[in-house]
């Protein structure tokens, strides 16, 4: 690939479609240094040789990260709102991204071991799913013990834990593995941020959700796979097809979960897009 001085220039690009679209779904300045310093960091790290230089600019994105950090939190510009609060579970929200262990078990451990792992996970999931829709006694338990587990639109519904598995599962069956990847990483990072930003932030509506929570996911696929592809190789306009295609997916008002549209069509769209580029 070609470089902007010593960085490639996909990484220099990201880093300035990062800026601005932190700039514009936050409208804080100090937000680009919690989520860009460390991109930026991270791309030094990897592309400049060691050096005094390269130590000394990733020491003061170190210090910018710091002090945005404080000014965040003295602002309190991701300090839970009353409307954040009634709409996320925030041990699944904070938990969200420890699924990216099974892409790394997929690597490190194989194929068969990760379809063993995640499937015996997805079961126990679609098992207390099908248990708690099909007893309305069971289900009335669950959501007056253990109100915080659920979300309240799920007391109908597959919950959507469930559907980010049954996805995970799917892709990592039916795709090759860094496919895969990058598939499950649109869904745990693209979700976390759209979710919170777009509750946080949102101020112009797009369907039933915000257009700063669609650029948010959009964001977070773009910075997700940018480091992802630092270890599995992968087209680059492969890349931002799957990236779109998830954010359209996750946007759009359609009856099914988008845990489940997603990773499914990111994973097909990345699969035809690199078969057509071969």
């Amino acid at each position: 690939m070609g470089t902007v001085g010593l960085i490639p220039w996909h990484l220099a690009l990201l880093v300035g479609i990062s800026i601005l679209l932190t700039l514009f779904v936050t409208r804080h300045p100090a937000m680009l240094g919690v989520l860009v310093a460390p991109l930026a960091a991270f791309v030094l790290v990897r592309h400049l040789p060691s050096s005094p230089l390269q130590w000394s600019a990733v020491s003061v994105l170190a210090v910018v990260f710091s002090a945005s950090v404080l000014t965040v939190l003295r602002r309190r510009l991701l300090v839970p709102t009353d409307r954040t609060i009634g709409r996320v579970r925030f041990w699944r929200f904070l938990l969200r991204p420890a699924a990216m262990a099974f892409p790394v078990l997929l690597f490190a451990a194989g194929r068969t071991f990760t379809l063993i792992l995640l499937g015996a996970v997805t079961l126990v999931f679609v098992a207390m799913d099908v248990t708690r829709l099909s007893a309305g006694k069971v289900n009335v338990f669950l959501f007056q013990r253990t109100g915080r587990t659920f979300k309240q639109g799920e007391k109908t519904r597959v919950s959507s834990m469930t559907g980010f598995l049954i996805a995970s599962l799917f892709v990592t069956l039916i795709f090759d593995r860094s496919i895969a990847v990058y598939a499950m990483a649109f869904l745990v990072f693209g979700d976390f941020f759209a979710k919170y930003f777009g509750l946080q932030f949102g101020r112009t509506p797009l369907f039933q959700k915000t257009l700063e929570g669609s650029l948010a996911h959009l964001l977070a696929c773009l910075m997700a796979a940018g480091v992802v592809a630092e270890f599995v190789a992968m087209p680059v306009w492969v890349i931002a097809c799957g990236a779109l295609v998830a954010t359209v997916f996750e946007v759009l008002p359609i009856a099914i979960d988008d845990n489940l549209t997603v990773g499914i069509t990111s994973a097909a769209v990345m699969h035809v897009a690199r078969l057509l580029g071969a």
